[in-house]
């Protein structure tokens, strides 16, 4: 079972084959959650790829940029989504998410867990694996990213009716860290990043892609403007550049998916956006 589902295609392999494939014309890495989807690769005016992955949190985020960046010897830029949630709680594998982990080390080479863990094996979260074989069978395989990694799941098309209510609310109560004393826990790895790219010159640009009102306006304030304390804080040091979208009022309901996700037709709009603040002026600490 374990080798029959590690035959079957998934958008962590594919990433890893393409990066390698790819790796002397890739200008601008992508990182961050869900959220990061928002920003479309095709758009960029860079050679653009996203290694995003949902529930990725800045743990992998930074492990994935010093894995791959050194093959790429052209990468000049890295857009780094730090959304809401982003520095709050302790690592992925003391989460309910614990299983992404998988993903990363069978995949992604990630070392941080032993060949002999249940990290290394597929069938560790059964539920998940069946669903791979049922999809196998029935031929209904789907990667769930496009060519250049960015998810496809969140398309206008399939938007549900709730989207801005009941959804709404339980993204809220998602995000929001139950324990303040987790607030910022994930800071270091996003000042990893920075200083990453600091010594090796790659230009950082961070964002917080936008959001329905819905959404935004029931954030936790204590919460929010930690996440704001601690970007500003880590720019100052780093100099990166950042670009706060997440009340932005010029995107309508048909931009986003649901309350904190941009559709497809929303996320070609906001890349857009980002090519004119990117790549079209001359870049100064905001």
């Amino acid at each position: 079972m374990e080798y029959i589902v590690r035959q079957i295609p998934n958008s962590y392999k594919y990433k890893n084959q393409y990066v390698l494939k790819n790796k002397d014309r890739i200008e601008t890495f992508i990182l961050g959650s869900s959220h990061a989807y928002g920003v479309d690769p095709f758009y960029l005016k860079s050679n653009a790829f996203s290694l995003a992955n949902s529930s990725q949190s800045l743990q992998y985020d930074y492990y994935l940029l010093q894995h791959y960046a050194p093959y790429c010897k052209n990468l000049k830029n890295v857009i780094l989504d730090i959304s809401y949630f982003s520095l709050n709680g302790e690592d992925v594998e003391k989460s309910k998410s614990w299983w992404y982990g998988i993903y990363y080390k069978i995949y992604m080479d990630c070392p941080y867990h032993s060949d002999f863990s249940k990290y290394n094996f597929e069938m560790s979260h059964p539920i998940v694996a069946k669903g791979k074989i049922k999809s196998l069978i029935l031929e209904t395989i789907n990667i769930g990213v496009d060519s250049l990694g960015r998810g496809t799941r969140y398309k206008l098309t399939n938007k549900e009716d709730n989207w801005d209510t009941e959804i709404s609310d339980a993204a809220v109560k998602l995000h929001t860290e139950k324990d303040s004393s987790l607030i910022g826990g994930r800071v270091r790895y996003f000042e990893d990043i920075a200083r990453y790219c600091l010594k090796h010159s790659i230009s950082l640009f961070v964002i917080t892609t936008p959001t329905w009102h819905t959404y935004y306006e029931q954030l936790n304030k204590t919460q929010l403007n930690d996440m704001y304390k601690h970007i500003y804080a880590l720019q100052k040091k780093y100099h990166f550049t950042y670009y706060d979208y997440i009340k932005d009022n010029n995107f309508i309901e048909d931009d986003f998916y649901d309350s904190d996700h941009l559709s497809d037709v929303g996320a070609k709009k906001f890349t857009l956006m980002l090519n004119d603040s990117l790549f079209n002026k001359k870049q100064s600490i905001e």
